[in-house]
């Protein structure tokens, strides 16, 4: 087996536009479904990013669906306005399979995908509920909900909480969580030697010219809407994903 390398991979479904009106600097996930896959992760974007490659399984826009008449604003339906984009699952199946003969997945610490349509057309099983982890031929898969405002999981806050504990498990278990936290002490470390070093430049200043002595400021406090302990009402259910998807994606001991 391939050596994994400290990296995620990301699989989106396809481009939200055609080609011509895609912008320059268009990249997989770009705007609101990259910003909700970073809050669920409990990373900022360029953390995200860091770890994670990012890739379109189909690299055009099929389209949007076709509206139905009991959702038309004059039907008097007034939930979701936008239907999502059609899919051509025979299509993205053989993408998938190039993808996974080729691709070298099993490289990846955790392959991310967005979707059961995507996580069908990678075969993978369809008898559960997202989001989960399954293991196939070296490959870890994670399959979370599409993170486009288009799917109504995240009308639910049980399920943001259930998306989340499963994303940061899955990131623990793949050693990406511990990279990130890494890279998080550095930069601390490097911020924590620049106050020092401001603290010292005051110190000179106000010997010469006598000015009060200013403390840097203190490091902002990030506090996330989703573990806040007064609004975790599925924290059991949360352990036991936790668990099964920290089993799922570590490596089996030899017996």
């Amino acid at each position: 087996m391939a050596e994994r390398i400290p990296r995620g991979l990301v699989v989106g479904q396809a481009p939200p536009l055609p080609p011509e009106s895609l912008s320059s600097d268009y990249k997989p996930l770009q705007g609101q479904p990259e910003k909700r896959l970073a809050r669920l992760a409990g990373l900022s974007l360029d953390e995200l990013w860091a770890f994670f490659d990012r890739v379109d399984l189909l690299g055009w826009c099929p389209g949007k669906k076709d509206r139905k008449s009991y959702h038309q604003w004059s039907a008097g339906y007034r939930k979701h306005r936008c239907d999502g984009h059609r899919f051509p699952l025979s299509v993205a199946r053989l993408v998938a399979a190039r993808l996974r003969r080729f691709g070298r997945l099993e490289r990846y610490a955790v392959v991310v995908l967005c979707g059961r349509l995507v996580a069908a057309a990678f075969a993978l099983s369809l008898d559960r509920c997202v989001p989960w982890t399954e293991e196939q031929d070296g490959v870890r898969f994670l399959v979370l909900p599409h993170p486009s405002g288009v799917s109504h999981f995240w009308n639910d806050e049980e399920s943001w909480h259930r998306a989340a504990m499963v994303f940061r498990s899955a990131l623990r278990a793949a050693g990406l969580r511990a990279c990130q936290d890494n890279l998080h002490e550095s930069t601390v470390q490097t911020q924590h030697h620049e106050a020092e070093l401001d603290e010292e430049n005051l110190e000179s200043l106000e010997t010469k010219t006598q000015v009060p002595k200013v403390s840097p400021p203190a490091e902002p406090v990030i506090r996330s809407k989703f573990f806040n302990g007064s609004r975790l009402s599925c924290a059991a259910r949360g352990k036991e994903l936790l668990q099964e998807s920290a089993h799922n994606l570590c490596p089996s001991k030899p017996s």
